[in-house]
């Protein structure tokens, strides 16, 4: 917007010209006010579409990290609530079952616990039991 250069680098200057040409054809300016008039209009409008092309930029940008940003965002979520976990068990709880990736770490739970059941016709080691019954005291009835 504030550029004192006419035509950037990566600008074709005959497409520059053609824009302030028709500008002038539009307008017909008659004096020199009129002419100075029209030049700071075509120079308006290019910088115009010089800002619309960098939001452009800036949005696809955005758009380019956005799954990223999202998946980033839900680990790190989920890592807070899994530090609470031990401490406030129904807290952390409440937190996992607000969002994707803590509802699918709950579910992995569940599926390695059942899994372990299948194998062995009930749980053979204490920590799974404890395991279980945690999960189960923390589901609100």
């Amino acid at each position: 917007m504030t550029a004192k250069v006419v035509i950037l680098p990566e600008e074709n200057p005959a497409d520059i010209k053609a824009q302030a040409d028709a500008w002038h054809d539009a307008c017909q300016p008659k004096n020199h006010d009129e002419k100075v008039l029209v030049e700071r209009l075509a120079l308006a409008s290019r910088q115009l579409e010089r800002i619309a092309k960098a939001e452009d930029e800036v949005i696809d940008e955005q758009v380019r990290y956005a799954q990223v940003e999202w998946d980033k965002a839900q680990q790190n979520k989920l890592v807070d609530a899994l530090r609470v976990l031990p401490i406030e068990p129904v807290r952390a709880l409440v937190e996992l079952r607000s969002f994707g990736a803590g509802v699918s770490w709950l579910l992995a739970r569940w599926d390695e616990l059942e899994l372990a059941f299948e194998a062995h016709n009930g749980w053979p080691h204490l920590y799974q039991i404890q395991k279980a019954l945690k999960f189960a005291v923390m589901i609100p009835t």
